[in-house]
């Protein structure tokens, strides 16, 4: 099914191309988009973009998650719900091609099993803080696309209770492209690895993104995207969302994402809002 969806994207972005339709992608904005300022949004689809925050630009990605999902382990029937507020990650550029980044997350996790559904197991907390810094190395020329390296470093800085990490710093790198095809079409991409936390192993994930304008200020976006933990099998979703450029400094987002594997999360959903303070 993730293969169907992936091929069919694939397919989408070679009508276009062939028909020279004028697509925009939202959620990586660019000069390109209406000549406004850039903003570029790392949220809230699973692929990070190349783009980087301007120097001397702080910027603001923040949202809220809910996560549903149902499973069986060992013949017991489980049921998932994650609520994440805030969802945040914070920027801030260094040089023209260079930014730092800060991700943090709170989220309250519920665990239900049946036939013991009264007893509702509940972890709160911050999760780890995610330090990275993202290096623009190169821009689009003819069909060379925009191309981007995020060194990431997970680190044992949280606040939830019994969360053993028995590898305390852990290194990631990801690679990220955009390719734009005109001023209303961009398709973006990224694919990486992490070590985990909790076991010293690598986790990988990897993702597509395409989004259309459907007026001046909002477009809509449709990802594939995949992980893979260390030892287990792949997880496989996709996800659509709207975005708003409400004023060229503010961008609202509202997103959905489905299942394409049994081992995904059944449904994720959130709303979130980007920001460039004024320097």
């Amino acid at each position: 099914m993730a293969r169907a969806v992936l091929l069919i994207i694939l397919i989408c972005h070679g009508i276009y191309v062939q028909a020279g339709l004028e697509v925009i992608a939202v959620s990586d904005t660019t000069k390109k988009l209406h000549h406004l300022p850039a903003l570029t949004i790392d949220r809230p689809d699973q692929t990070d973009s190349p783009y980087v925050v301007p120097a001397g630009s702080f910027q603001v990605e923040i949202g809220i998650q809910h996560v549903w999902d149902k499973y069986r382990e060992d013949g017991v029937k489980y049921t998932y719900r994650s609520f994440t507020y805030p969802n945040m990650l914070l920027r801030y550029g260094i040089f023209k091609r260079l930014e730092v980044r800060l991700e943090q997350n709170y989220s309250v996790d519920k665990i239900n099993s049946q036939p013991l559904l009264d007893k509702e197991s509940i972890k709160t907390g911050w999760h780890p803080t995610l330090l990275a810094t993202k290096i623009l190395l190169f821009e689009q020329k003819g069909w060379r696309p925009n191309f981007a390296l995020l060194a990431k470093l997970a680190t044992p800085y949280h606040s939830r209770k019994n969360l053993a990490l028995p590898y305390k710093f852990a290194p990631g790198l990801v690679g990220a492209f955009s390719h734009a095809i005109s001023d209303r079409f961009v398709l973006d991409g990224s694919a990486g690895g992490m070590l985990d936390q909790a076991t010293g192993k690598i986790n990988i994930n990897y993702s597509l993104s395409q989004a259309i304008s459907l007026t001046k200020k909002l477009s809509i976006f449709v990802e594939v995207f995949c992980y893979k933990p260390a030892g287990e099998q792949v997880q496989y979703a996709t996800d659509v969302g709207l975005l708003y450029v409400a004023f060229p400094h503010l961008q609202l987002d509202i997103f959905a994402s489905k299942s394409l594997s049994y081992q995904a999360a059944d449904v994720f959903a959130g709303v979130g809002i980007g920001i460039r303070l004024p320097r």
